[in-house]
């Protein structure tokens, strides 16, 4: 089973540009928003990840990693992830005053 998992933080670019991740990467879903701890029931149903899907995430890689272990999981980092559909990096955040 190989899931691709794309992680970054919030507001990198990840739910925005999802299908053009689904379609770079040969993925059939886009699971979006997991948050380790959660069992991906942040949504209306529990998800059950399929083989080919792609998970967007802002957790971290050892959390993702944990949860997942090495079953088939591509960890792929937002910033590598923009480059590979050929946007520029993560915006800088505005620091708010």
């Amino acid at each position: 089973m190989t899931i691709t998992v794309i992680h970054g933080p919030q507001a990198s670019g990840k739910t925005f540009h999802a299908e053009r991740f689904r379609k770079h990467f040969g993925c059939r879903d886009v699971v979006d928003g997991w948050r380790p701890g959660s069992d991906l029931s942040d949504h209306s149903e529990p998800v059950v990840l399929r083989n080919g899907d792609l998970l967007l995430t802002n957790a971290n890689p050892d959390a993702v990693m944990k949860r997942f272990g090495d079953r088939g999981v591509r960890l792929i980092p937002i910033e590598q992830a923009r480059r590979m559909i050929g946007v520029g990096p993560v915006p800088k955040r505005r620091q708010r005053r």
